[in-house]
């Protein structure tokens, strides 16, 4: 397979408008959290289905930074772009905004979303590269492989903790909860019960959402 022409971060930069109904709020009359990550994830999708060129799934939302509230009647803008990619995973950053009528914007969330593409099979599916562009774009990036790097050490930091005696079989689990047990393998993908965890293809992905080894931990 030839390699995916990279895109421009403009091309699928997506903004969406949201204003705050009776049903977004809590008692104290602010937006819900769970509402606002709710938009914040159908933009990162919305980036990352433009981005690829495929259907998509959220693997994780990385930090969510609540900076303010937003209350009933304001209107909420959320701008999204990608920021970083891998193989088959994209990195979304989602930006939220209060407007008020003067249309000036506050901002009250940010959040760093990781949505991998699928295929038609709905198994991972390599996705463009990115065109940096600006220092703003290239600085972004650098965070972006610093996360992938500190998300890396967490999920192999118990690797010896719980390692047990030789012999015994180990679960590893996914962001999404799938929990690989190399007693029993994985047999709708042909891998045999036994099979251990660094044994497994280098294109073996979670079942469940499509994410790669490296989104998966020890347990």
């Amino acid at each position: 397979m030839s390699e995916l022409r990279k895109k421009r971060i403009s091309k699928s930069q997506t903004e969406q408008v949201q204003i705050v109904m009776s049903g977004d709020i809590n008692g104290n009359g602010r937006l819900f959290g769970g509402r606002l990550v709710e938009w914040i994830d159908v933009v990162a999708a919305v980036v990352a289905k433009r981005h690829s060129g495929c259907e998509v799934t959220t693997v994780s939302i990385e930090n969510l930074h609540f900076k303010a509230a937003a209350y009933a009647n304001d209107t909420v803008v959320l701008i999204g772009c990608v920021t970083h990619v891998g193989r088959t995973s994209m990195e979304v950053r989602v930006d939220a905004y209060a407007e008020n009528l003067r249309g000036k914007r506050s901002m009250i969330n940010r959040a760093y979303v990781v949505m991998v593409a699928l295929d038609e099979n709905e198994k991972p599916a390599p996705v463009p590269g990115l065109i940096l562009e600006t220092d703003e774009q290239r600085s972004e990036w650098a965070a972006g492989e610093k996360r992938r790097e500190l998300n890396k050490n967490r999920r192999t930091e118990t690797h010896w903790v719980k390692k047990g005696k030789e012999g015994t079989s180990m679960k590893y689990e996914c962001v999404c909860g799938y929990i690989y047990d190399e007693a029993i393998g994985d047999p709708d993908n042909d891998i045999a019960p036994g099979t251990k965890w660094d044994d497994l293809p280098d294109n073996w992905s979670c079942p469940v959402c499509g994410a790669g080894k490296d989104l998966f931990s020890e347990v």
